[in-house]
C-alpha cells in the first residue's frame, strides 16, 4: 500500500511540474521555446496527471487510515464511506 502512495505522489508531482512549465512565463521557460500546441498539450497532460495523482493519493491514504483503525480497534465496526 505504501508503494502505491509513493507512486501516486510521483504522478501528482509530474502533473504539477507540467502545469508550472505550461503556464509559467518567467525564468523557467527562458531556454524553452514551446509552440502554443505544445503548451496546451503539456497543460492538458498536467491537469490529467494532477487529478489522477491527487485522487489516488487521497484514496490510498484513506484506505490506509481505515486499515490501521480496524487493526487497532478490532471490535469497533467502521462503516466504509
Amino acid at each position: 500500500m505504501n508503494g502505491l502512495i509513493v507512486f501516486s505522489s510521483f504522478v501528482l508531482g509530474i502533473g504539477i511540474v507540467l502545469l508550472i512549465i505550461g503556464y509559467d512565463k518567467s525564468t523557467i521557460n527562458e531556454g524553452m521555446h514551446f509552440s502554443s500546441v505544445t503548451k496546451t498539450t503539456m497543460q492538458v497532460i498536467g491537469i490529467i496527471f494532477t487529478i489522477i495523482g491527487a485522487l489516488t493519493f487521497i484514496f490510498f491514504v484513506h484506505g490506509q487510515c481505515i486499515h490501521e483503525h480496524r487493526k487497532k480497534y478490532k471490535d469497533d465496526a467502521i462503516k466504509d464511506i
